[in-house]
């Protein structure tokens, strides 16, 4: 009919803004051993669909894995119905060991069970999947490549599962009018690309690549360019030689080149390299920040004053400069590596994405099933646990049950915690600028805390007090602004903050018994005014212990001080006293660089 459109079927190779994305997964199917792709890109963009138009081109067994999978699923357990029909345990094989030569496509990864993800990565690395469960012990081969997709928006994915996958590709909404056009018309008239030619290519290349030779001043150029971007993972140099050569092997090119190694360099390096998956407006904000500040401060003396000579001294031997209050920059922001708090046998009604803990609710993840009646009967494990004797009991229609039979599950769910920041605000941490590396560090610690919908607050404590500058909220948004807007200057009262830490946490303990705490102590320790006229740090010494009486706190000080034989030492003498992790702002950075690919 006129003026009617009919939609046709979309191709891989008709793909609209993907080429790096098409390319990776192309690479893998030549060869295995490039190491598996992961494709990242907000909601909408294609990533979904494109691995479904892929799955149409290769020959090979496909599995997705779904978010919600068991353990059992996974690996493999009883195979129930067999079971109860031969009267022994026999063994159902799971999608690891289905996968076998094949391919195993993960949507969403980030939101996997991280528990999951560790058996995942675990059978992919030793190429076996072994089974220890329930009587049960097997051990299979299995060779398999993982795909898998991501939004950033939704979560951030640790690196070190980042760094299992061999490339990676970012796919970018498009803004672009005559792009998206194109995308309409790739919908509505496909494209005359030949998916048949695709398959040839990939099936010959397949064979053709063990020919491909690499010769040795192609290895040196590989290891120099990953040198020179800090790439310390040896996974990336497995990676980069496979990819190189596969991707000539589908060219049809007997020797790998410079051309190829750079084509495929940035898919092996780019979540390698990145420090995080920031909008690009937040970090045009912090540079534009940054910016402000230093002609700030070049500006000072323009007006006709001469600027005043540098100044050695340190802030002790300053008259007055512990008095002089100014507003430091954040500074710069980091990854933040994964954060681990012990657990515990609480049952609680808890939601968020930080920690494990043990749930009463019927909603939560089945993890394992457990004798003791809880009123949530396990169906397959009591099944599992009376197939064997159906034939002893007489069953012939049915499945006889007995009490002994039953089993029940114990669920877990992840829970959100409060993130308290106790920050020193006094003159101390002016010298050499540790505030502004202190508020960068803090600020990136509020990134995480968004992404794992934890409730953050802060308390300030300079001069001769201290105060709750932000009580407890899941804004991200109002506590960015007090971060920027904390003032520095004065005297360094520990025990005032601790002791304002103290009241809190009691507050929010009495309130809520199930709660979760973590507190981050922010300070180089130089503690020199007191509530009561006390000896500092016996008055510092008092305080801490009545903070860690209280099992829901677990206690993180962060030491500013300069490291050296100048240092005093006096955060962990307070970690101590805590009875806290003590670590340096450097501790909670990952192993991750950033670098602009072009």
């Amino acid at each position: 009919m006129k003026g009617s459109y009919q939609v046709s079927d979309l191709s891989f190779s008709g793909f609209v803004n993907s080429e790096d994305a098409k390319l990776s997964l192309i690479l893998n199917a030549i060869d295995p051993l490039c190491g598996g792709v992961i494709i990242i890109g907000e909601k909408g963009c294609g990533k979904s669909t494109l691995i479904r138009l892929f799955k149409k081109i290769v020959d090979i067994p496909f599995f997705e894995l779904p978010l919600n999978i068991t353990e059992e699923s996974l690996v493999g357990g009883i195979d129930v119905e067999e079971t109860i029909k031969k009267g022994k345990k026999v063994f159902k094989k799971g999608i690891l060991g289905k996968a076998h030569k094949g391919i195993v496509y993960v949507e969403d990864i980030n939101l996997l069970p991280q528990e999951i993800l560790s058996i995942l990565f675990e059978t992919q690395t030793r190429g076996l999947n072994i089974v220890q469960r329930e009587g049960i012990q097997i051990v299979e081969k299995t060779e398999f490549v993982v795909i898998a997709t991501m939004n950033p928006e939704e979560g951030d994915l640790s690196y070190h599962f980042l760094d299992r996958f061999g490339l990676c590709a970012y796919v970018r909404t498009i803004k672009d009018k005559e792009e998206r056009k194109k995308i309409i018309k790739s919908v509505l008239f496909g494209k005359g690309f030949s998916e048949e030619e695709i398959k040839r290519r990939i099936k010959e290349a397949s064979v053709f690549k063990k020919d491909v030779k690499v010769p040795e001043d192609i290895l040196s150029y590989m290891e120099d360019l990953l040198l020179k971007d800090g790439i310390s993972s040896h996974r990336a140099d497995i990676s980069l030689f496979y990819a190189s050569r596969a991707y000539a092997a589908y060219l049809g090119q007997s020797e790998v080149r410079k051309e190829h190694v750079d084509k495929v360099y940035p898919l092996v390096v780019s979540h390698r390299i990145s420090r995080s998956f920031m909008k690009e407006e937040e970090r045009v904000e912090e540079k534009e920040e940054k910016q402000g500040y230093e002609k700030r401060e070049k500006g000072k003396g323009k007006s006709g004053e001469a600027k005043p000579k540098e100044n050695k001294k340190t802030d002790k031997e300053m008259p007055g400069f512990s008095d002089v209050e100014k507003i430091f920059p954040v500074g710069e922001t980091f990854k933040v590596k994964r954060l681990f708090f012990r657990k515990d046998r609480i049952l609680r009604k808890a939601e968020g994405r930080r920690t494990k803990t043990r749930t009463e609710k019927r909603s939560g993840r089945y993890v394992r099933y457990i004798l003791r009646d809880n009123g949530d009967i396990a169906i397959d494990a009591t099944i599992r646990a009376a197939a064997p004797y159906q034939k002893r009991r007489g069953a012939s229609s049915g499945i006889i049950i007995k009490d002994e039979d039953l089993r029940f599950r114990q669920r877990e769910k992840r829970m959100s915690h409060l993130f308290l920041f106790v920050v020193d605000g006094s003159g101390s941490m002016a010298a050499k600028r540790r505030i502004v590396e202190a508020k960068g560090a803090i600020k990136s610690l509020l990134m995480d805390c968004y992404q794992r919908r934890d409730r953050v607050s802060m308390i300030l404590f300079r001069k001769d007090r201290a105060e709750v500058v932000l009580p407890p909220t899941s804004s991200s948004e109002i506590a960015l602004k007090k971060l920027k807007d904390l003032p520095t200057g004065g005297a360094t009262p520990l025990s005032a903050g601790l002791f304002e830490a103290y009241k809190l946490i009691r507050q929010l303990v009495l309130k809520d018994r199930e709660i979760r705490i973590v507190l981050f102590i922010i300070t180089d320790g130089r503690a020199n005014r007191t509530i009561k006229g006390e000896d500092p740090l016996e008055e510092v010494r008092n305080i801490s212990y009545g903070i860690s009486s209280f099992p829901q706190v677990e206690t993180v000080v962060v030491d500013t001080e300069d490291s050296g034989i100048l240092s005093m030492g006096m955060c962990k003498r307070l970690a101590s006293f805590l009875n806290a992790k003590y670590i340096r702002i450097e501790d909670l950075k990952e192993e991750v660089y950033e670098r602009k690919l072009t």
